[in-house]
């Protein structure tokens, strides 16, 4: 199934759009040297994270690698309630302890030992 290209004169009912502060009114040339409305201004996602996520990221693997050096993995669960939970297994899954919300967070920032 394909839909047909319509020109701009075929679409009807479009009006142009007031110049944009950003483009300072410029208008946009077109291969037969006829102008159109206003030139638009496309803002694209970054082709990579600011530095603090990256920065942050980093962070959390050398904590991923420590953990797994150490046989222990941290495993995120609800309770009935609904309530996160943060618990410590060890390497053949078996629970070693659950964590306290203040250790889940000192663990996520690189402090103090996991056991």
């Amino acid at each position: 199934m394909s839909a047909p290209i319509q020109s701009p004169e075929g679409l009807g009912g479009i009006l142009p759009t007031a110049p944009s502060a950003r483009t300072g009114g410029a208008r946009a040339p077109t291969a037969t040297g006829a102008t159109l409305g206003p030139a638009v201004a496309v803002e694209t996602t970054p082709s990579s994270p600011p530095a603090e996520v990256l920065a942050q990221v980093q962070a959390a693997g050398r904590v991923y690698d420590r953990l797994r050096s150490e046989g222990i993995t941290v495993r995120f669960t609800r309770d009935p309630l609904g309530r996160m939970r943060a618990s410590l297994y060890n390497s053949e899954g078996a629970p070693v302890r659950d964590l306290s919300p203040g250790e889940t967070v000192a663990l996520a920032a690189g402090e103090g030992p996991a056991r």
